[in-house]
């Protein structure tokens, strides 16, 4: 039977994750925001480099569903109470719940808490997870700009929009990968925090 109780280590881990994800947010995303790299804006950079890095080792260390999604909601609702614009920032805390769901469902879908660090089908395979919720945080702020504009305006602002759906993907990736690279130690750290208690 799926047993659908949080363990105390597993509400601690969650309640760290999230604090690290809206004190990254809140101290260094608005001055992050503030720069450009050509045409690309930083503006949600620190929310999708930390975010899917702490996505990536809440999967990988907890080893159960659901543990990611809750890590996402609590961080989005954290994350949203800085912004200017109350309908943007629930519209975009409802892109990041809805990336974390998804990054839940694949990473446990396809099996991955079974594969080994070494294992090259993971990297990809979490990259590949990453970019896609990374795409779909998105998603919920465009069907609202849809809706208020039409299909013809948000036609001509494609451009743009592509542009931010590609940034979000790779930022997304950026910080799973780089989740990978740590994880090695985290887990030995993990381990013997473990053993200690």
């Amino acid at each position: 039977m799926f047993n659908t109780r949080l363990t105390g280590q597993e509400l601690a881990f969650i309640a760290v994750s999230s604090s690290i994800w809206i004190a990254a947010q809140i101290a260094l995303g608005p001055l992050i925001g503030r720069f450009s790299i050509g045409p690309v804006s930083m503006h949600g950079a620190v929310n999708h480099v930390i975010g899917w890095f702490l996505m990536v080792v809440t999967a990988s260390l907890l080893g159960r569903f659901g543990m990611v999604s809750i890590m996402a909601i609590v961080a989005s609702i954290g994350t949203r109470i800085i912004r200017v614009s109350t309908l943007e920032g629930m519209l975009v805390g409802l892109g990041y719940m809805c990336a974390g769901v998804l990054f839940d469902g694949l990473f446990f879908g396809l099996r991955l808490n079974t594969l080994k660090h070494q294992d090259p089908r993971l990297s990809c395979l979490i990259i590949f997870i990453a970019a896609s919720s990374g795409m779909v945080s998105l998603l919920p702020y465009l069907l609202f700009r849809l809706y208020a504009l039409g299909l013809l305006a948000l036609t001509a602002l494609a451009p743009f929009f592509i542009l931010s759906i590609v940034k979000n993907m790779f930022f997304s990736s950026f910080g799973a990968y780089m989740a990978l690279l740590a994880l090695p130690r985290v887990t030995s750290l993990h381990k013997q925090q473990a053993r200690d208690n």
